[in-house]
């Protein structure tokens, strides 16, 4: 690909009775900052189930099936050091074998008192676990960064990014957006994209996010059996922290990528040759009036293979003549 991208990213158990003398008067009993990956790593699905009791919380993840018995993965995640008396400790946990395409994500704040529970994130992944990164923000905030599939099979591969900000015992998703992907489909139209955040602070000191989206079109084959180079997009998101939801969302007055463009980037082309038409108008204006030979043969067999041409296909079309 042209364009790259550095990611950050059940046996049943048996019952064992134990006797055990009280925890000395010094002494602390375990938490589950201490014995979480002890208790559920390699147990069967009733293990995180006795945790979600303790912690109460509810969640569809890790069902337990009779005919199906599968046992647990538990990774702990350490967040980058801090000075701070206490500090966060996040744990992943999935199926062993990943053949459930389930995780969760429990996050603890470990304290001088003792260890408490902030949150969880439940989410799904094909091919293994989420790719993840964490940044520490300062005064004892942190962000976690999930990359996720949102889009597989033959010939394609779109994923997600999901921000997710710990802070003061809570666990609040501040955006997402879609991180990358690739698809050929059966119009003869391929599509490569990738999007590069940048964060800032506006003049007001407000919190923002430019959510850079590059993109390369090609279609084909052309004369020569090789794709035929049609054009490249850059367009911009900007999202600003809402006060009152404390979440990122989209100034489309400082926005060259619209929401429906975002939205059209998760999705698949093949179906949509409208949608595409409509978001990239203008590109295609310019390969139907000043593109190359091989480039209007193109446009001119996408726009006669549309089962039902918009206006703006037609007028596509009528250019080209």
């Amino acid at each position: 690909m042209w364009l790259c991208r550095l990611v950050l990213r059940l046996a049943v158990p048996t019952t064992v009775l134990v006797l055990q003398a009280p925890y000395p008067a010094a002494a602390r009993p375990p938490t589950l900052c201490d014995n979480l990956d002890q208790r559920v790593h390699r147990q069967g699905p009733e293990a995180i189930h006795s945790v979600w009791d303790q912690i109460q919380i509810r969640s569809r993840l890790f069902r337990i099936q009779p005919d199906w018995k599968f046992r647990l993965r538990v990774e702990r995640i350490e967040p980058p050091p801090s000075n701070l008396e206490s500090e966060y400790l996040l744990f992943q946990i999935s199926d062993w074998a990943y053949g459930l395409e389930e995780y969760q994500y429990l996050i603890f704040l470990r304290e001088a008192s003792g260890c408490r529970f902030v949150g969880n994130i439940d989410t799904h992944n094909r091919y293994g676990p989420p790719a993840h990164r964490i940044d520490s923000l300062g005064q004892g905030r942190i962000r976690l960064i999930l990359q996720t599939y949102t889009s597989t099979g033959t010939g394609i591969g779109k994923k997600r990014d999901d921000w997710y900000d710990i802070e003061n015992g809570h666990v609040r998703h501040m955006l997402g957006y879609p991180a990358e992907g690739h698809e050929s489909s059966a119009s003869s139209l391929d599509q490569e994209f990738v999007a590069t955040a940048v964060p800032l602070r506006l003049p007001n000191g407000t919190e923002a996010v430019d959510i850079h989206f590059a993109a390369r079109y090609s279609g084909g084959p052309g004369p020569d059996g090789k794709p035929v180079e049609l054009f490249d997009t850059q367009r911009t998101a900007r999202f600003v922290l809402d006060a009152s939801s404390k979440r990122f969302r989209l100034a489309a007055s400082r926005s060259t990528a619209s929401r429906s463009y975002i939205q059209w980037l998760y999705g698949y082309i093949i179906g949509n040759e409208k949608e595409f038409i409509e978001l990239h108008f203008g590109e295609l204006m310019q390969v139907a009036t000043k593109g190359r030979i091989e480039q209007k043969q193109w446009l001119r067999a996408f726009i006669a293979q549309l089962k039902e041409q918009s206006p703006k296909a037609k007028v596509l079309g009528s250019r080209l003549k």
